[in-house]
């Protein structure tokens, strides 16, 4: 616990707020009792335990304090060898220093790793021919490291995104970052991109996937932290892919505009190619996914329907089209409108407990669809 909350001693508010343990520790007035090391590391947290108590009983706290006392990248350098210290708690001071960085590449966390390549190509840590590629290459294509590190394929797609992007802007009020990608970087995220899929456990449940493909569905390109990932209809594709690769036989995916089109998507689609894919333009009736399902009789416990929620089209509204399907077919069968682009409104019914209305998207988005769905 102690680690963790060295970690995590503070964050950001999605308004941007800075938001601290102690904060939350002040608001929820937590009573320990029969725990001596607990209640240091609580009063530590709260300004009531001295720097000296805490480190002499807790060791994660000693290292915490060790690092960020540093003030040189060749002072930080020697505490992260010595003491594994992740790179949180460095100060931000040495953060911006090449060498620092190389000491981190074989300490840190999987997920940090991935989520930090793009800091590591800024500041020259990799670069062409750089000798700390191949350590990290070898690092992201370690299945069983994967694994251990419960790395989705989706947060692996997020970051190829992000990286060949080479740019990012979290804050809108703060300056573009922009980097050059290394190609033996974004080789080994695809690899890894590959291997992440041998640990992830099928829902077993039966889902039709429907991706939009109305002409709006280009308009628009999805953002993640200032980086462009692709069009919506790109992105949605991307997503059909990965949750097809998930659920094998158990899964079928459609275009959907003003008719249902067959869908390119397989479970052995190439991410690079959907790039060049276009949809079938016109209207949008985001009915079609469960009217066809009752046409064809199809059994599904499931329905997702990806789209920028820009529908217009067609004689009957789509919570309507899911209540004649269950009807018709399944009872129980649960739908979840995955909208990539925030709208303001929803084609689900908000009051029916068998439907998830998702705006937006981040790495979470697989992991709720197939969470919901099981």
């Amino acid at each position: 616990m102690a680690y963790h909350a060295c970690k995590a001693m503070q964050r950001k508010t999605p308004a941007g707020e800075l938001f601290h343990l102690r904060d939350a520790l002040r608001i929820a007035h937590p009573t320990v009792t029969g725990n001596a090391r607990l209640r240091v590391l609580l009063g530590w947290l709260t300004g009531k335990t001295s720097d000296k108590l805490a480190a002499e009983t807790l060791p994660p706290v000693d290292a915490f304090l060790t690092a960020k006392s540093v003030t040189t990248p060749k002072d930080a350098i020697r505490v992260i060898t010595e003491r594994q210290v992740p790179w949180e708690f460095l100060p931000d001071t040495v953060l911006a220093d090449p060498g620092v960085w190389d000491a981190l590449i074989d300490t840190i966390g999987m997920t940090a790793l991935v989520r930090n390549l793009a800091r590591m190509t800024r500041i020259g840590t990799l670069k062409p021919m750089g000798q700390a590629n191949r350590r990290v290459a070898a690092r992201l294509t370690n299945a069983e490291a994967l694994r251990n590190a419960r790395i989705h394929p989706m947060d692996l797609f997020l970051a190829m995104r992000v990286y060949r992007s080479g740019r990012s802007q979290p804050n809108p009020q703060a300056e573009v970052q922009t980097w050059t990608p290394v190609p033996t970087i974004y080789d080994a995220l695809e690899d890894a991109y590959e291997l992440s899929f041998g640990h992830i456990e099928p829902t077993g449940k039966r889902l039709l996937i429907a991706v939009d493909s109305s002409g709006s569905m280009t308009n628009w390109q999805v953002t993640v932290g200032g980086s462009p990932l692709g069009t919506v209809y790109e992105v949605a594709c991307a997503m059909a892919v990965m949750l097809t690769r998930i659920e094998h036989a158990s899964s079928h995916v459609i275009d959907v505009g003003t008719r249902v089109h067959a869908s390119r998507v397989t479970p052995r689609t190439n991410l690079r190619e959907i790039a060049s894919w276009r949809p079938s333009g016109g209207g949008t009736d985001l009915s079609l996914p469960f009217t066809w399902a009752r046409h064809q009789n199809l059994a599904v416990d499931g329905a997702v329907v990806l789209t920028d929620n820009e529908t217009w089209a067609g004689s009957q509204h789509p919570s309507q089209a899911l209540d004649s399907y269950r009807r018709a077919v399944n009872p129980s069968a649960r739908a979840i409108v995955a909208s990539m682009t925030a709208t303001g409104h929803s084609i689900g019914d908000p009051k029916d407990l068998g439907v998830l209305n998702i705006a937006g998207l981040d790495a979470s988005l697989p992991t709720l669809v197939t969470g919901y769905i099981r």
